[in-house]
């Protein structure tokens, strides 16, 4: 396997936060280990708030989901702010059945986000 083929995460510094998109369509099996792995590596590396960027994944077993739960609950341990941005229609209703939306900062695009964040720091 290449290892363009097995890339998970695509990752931007962007003003004031780290850009971070999700890559494969279907988040199961091992790519929901190393989805997990990886995300959480980068979360404890960077002191910067988190925006995840969902729109190419369609679905995700319960480790994946998990994983956005803990992603989640670090970030606020850490203070800083921590966004989930386009989930598709399929993936936003199961977030919204598992009530996972209660927990999550779920936003439609980046200007939403960008407008939180400069809200909370102007």
């Amino acid at each position: 396997m290449r290892v363009a083929e097995s890339k998970v995460l695509e990752v931007d510094q962007l003003p004031g936060f780290l850009l971070v998109r999700v890559l494969p369509r279907r988040i199961f099996l091992e790519l929901a280990d190393r989805f997990r792995e990886d995300i959480l590596r980068l979360a404890n590396e960077s002191s910067d708030p988190l925006v995840l960027d969902l729109s190419q994944v369609s679905v995700m077993n319960s480790t994946a989901l998990g994983t956005l739960v803990v992603l989640s609950d670090a970030m606020r341990k850490s203070g800083r702010p921590f966004y989930v941005i386009r989930p598709g229609k399929i993936l936003r209703e199961v977030l919204t059945r598992m009530r996972l939306d209660l927990l999550l900062a779920i936003r439609d695009d980046l200007d939403a986000v960008y407008a939180e964040l400069e809200g909370k720091t102007g």
